[in-house]
This record gives structure tokens, C-alpha cells and sequence, in this order.
């Protein structure tokens, strides 16, 4: 996934590409099941979208293109329930205009059902402007879900690796990087490797990463980026 770093062009383009949707009214989902909520809400997107079902939704053949990815919206540390999940997010790939609004066509005009164990949940169409929690621009970003890696690092090498995905994804070389296994804030999950969207015996690790300048996100790393693992909140909403 590629990104745009100028932080004045970017923003509103960011924002533009992100479907957001919210669960009713009062629902909130324990943030363990991100994995989950990202596996079946592909799922929902792919039963509903016509056929040829284009690459850039369900990944197949997309070789080295970007495609889709499937967010959880982790509720922030001012909330009354900080790291549980209360909508989803769909990432469309950059200068992909028509897959947005092929999306929106199929995903806004009848009743979007999200199937999750033990409960139907109806998806409610927010408007883009929600989608700046995520990509206001900022030096600074933090996980809301574990990064999983591209490759084995080899021990100690966490932040060289994470530096490299960043620099893969078209990011700024970061100024600092720390990892932990568990989350730096409350409004995180903490996922064992069950909870993973895909079964892996890759790594995985949290992490707070700073940039030179600030860049609009959202930043989303790692080998399972596109099923919402390695989700990036801008510090400006952490605190």
C-alpha cells in the first residue's frame, strides 16, 4: 500500500477513499475479534460485489497491486470503551476513483449485514469527514492493532524490519521506532496468535513510530495490512 506524504494534498484524498460504517446504535465488539470482524467484512464486500469481482477487492491475482483493505475502527482513550470496535472502514487503493464509487453503489443502497458469531449486524454509511481520525496528518502514530511482519527479522531487528516496511509503503525514513509485544495505548487490542486474521508464524509486535514531518495517514503495515493488522492511529488521537 502506497501513500501519499504531502500532507496538504493528502488528507482530504485519504479520507475520500475510505468507506466508513458504524454498528447500531450502542453496539461495541471486544477488540480481540478484530481478525474476526476484517475476515468477514471481505467476505460481505465480496458476496455483494458483481461479477468479474475486480482484484483490487478481494486480492486475488492482484499481484503487485495494492488492493483493498479491511479496516476495524478502534474506539479512541477518551471513549467510555477505548480498544473495542465499533465500526469498519474499507481502504480503496489510490487513483482507484471508479472502485469507490463502485462500492459505494452496491455497499450504500440497500441494507449492508455484517456476519459475525452470534450476531447479524446492520453497517451504517458514515460520511468521509469521520475518516480524519485516521488520517490527520502527524509526526507521530501508534498501533491499534499488531503489526504483522513481512519476513523474520532475526532477534533485535524489530525496527530495522519496521523501518523497512515503511519505506516499501513509500513512508518517510522513521526518526524513531519502538516495539512491544502489547499495546503502548488502552485503545488498542492485544491479540494472541489465534485472534489473527490468518495463521502465521511470522511476528508480530505493536509499535510507536515517529516520522521527520508530518504525514496524513492512514498507515497501515505489515503482511496483514489488508485484513486491518498494523492499523495506525495519529497521536494527535491517542491522547
Amino acid at each position: 500500500m502506497r501513500y501519499t506524504v504531502s500532507a496538504e494534498a493528502g488528507i482530504a484524498q485519504n479520507a475520500d477513499r475510505m468507506l466508513m460504517f458504524s454498528f447500531p446504535k450502542g453496539i461495541r465488539i471486544e477488540g480481540k475479534l478484530a481478525g474476526t470482524i476484517t475476515t468477514s467484512l471481505r467476505k460481505a464486500v465480496m458476496s455483494r460485489t458483481p461479477n468479474p469481482l475486480p482484484p483490487e477487492i478481494s486480492g486475488h491475482e492482484a499481484e503487485d497491486r495494492t488492493h483493498a483493505a479491511y479496516l476495524p475502527l478502534i474506539e479512541p482513550e477518551h471513549s467510555t470503551t477505548p480498544g473495542n470496535i465499533r465500526g469498519v472502514a474499507i481502504l480503496c487503493p489510490p487513483g482507484k476513483p471508479g472502485l469507490v464509487e463502485l462500492l459505494k453503489k452496491v455497499l450504500h443502497t440497500t441494507a449492508f449485514r455484517l456476519e459475525i458469531p452470534g450476531a447479524t449486524l446492520r453497517l451504517k454509511p458514515q460520511p468521509s469527514t469521520t475518516a480524519t481520525e485516521w488520517t490527520t496528518p502527524s509526526r507521530t502514530w501508534t498501533t491499534v492493532t499488531p503489526i504483522v511482519l513481512d519476513r523474520f527479522p532475526g532477534k533485535g531487528n524489530e525496527s530495522a524490519e519496521l523501518a523497512r516496511a515503511c519505506r516499501t509503503a513509500g513512508l518517510p525514513e522513521p526518526t524513531e521506532i519502538r516495539t512491544a509485544r502489547s499495546p503502548f495505548t488502552t485503545a488498542a487490542t492485544d491479540l494472541a496468535p489465534a485472534d489473527l486474521p490468518r495463521k502465521t508464524r511470522l511476528p508480530y509486535t505493536h509499535a510507536h513510530i515517529t516520522f521527520p514531518d508530518a504525514i496524513p495517514g492512514p498507515v497501515v503495515l505489515g503482511s496483514q495490512r489488508y485484513l486491518g493488522m498494523g492499523l495506525f492511529r495519529p497521536a494527535a488521537t491517542t491522547v
